[in-house]
């Protein structure tokens, strides 16, 4: 039986889970292509699919294999978990730059309603600097949208 992590600062340490898929499923034995189902990780760890804790340990499970060399591994359908191909990393690129690139047009028209006279001179100091990140960011995306070889000059 899997012993449970007691509280530790407000939240149950997920280390010890996490060691455990590691080596059932060491980082460098990942291969693109290979899919691993949640019910094998679930007993792995010792929690159902269904938990919230599941969840929890996955996603950091996760996030520490994508800070190694180039490999991403992403839940599908909620119950498998798949090494993605090169091809299908350029893929999810494309998807994160395009979402970045819609919050930051959000948030430069968000920027733009702002009244700049109602701002201490704090707020007016980092409202500009979000300005002008917003429209240097937008300007870059418009390079390779509109297929432009210099990007406009910026102040």
């Amino acid at each position: 039986m899997v012993e449970k992590a007691q509280l530790c600062f407000g939240g149950v340490p997920t280390d010890p889970e996490i060691k455990r898929i590691r080596d059932k499923w060491p980082d460098a034995d990942l291969r693109p292509g290979q899919t691993i189902t949640c019910d094998e990780v679930a007993v792995v760890i010792g929690e159902s699919v269904q938990a919230d804790r599941f969840q929890t340990v996955t996603t950091r499970w996760r996030r520490l294999v994508e800070k190694g060399p180039s490999q991403l591994v992403i839940a599908r359908r909620n119950y498998v978990f798949f090494v993605l191909r090169d091809g299908e990393v350029v893929n999810s690129n494309e998807a994160d730059i395009r979402q970045a690139v819609k919050k930051t047009r959000r948030a430069s028209a968000r920027a733009q309603g702002v009244d700049v006279a109602k701002l201490s001179e704090d707020e007016k100091k980092r409202h500009d600097l979000h300005v002008g990140l917003t429209a240097k960011l937008l300007a870059t995306a418009n390079v390779r949208r509109n297929g432009t070889k210099q990007l406009p000059k910026m102040d």
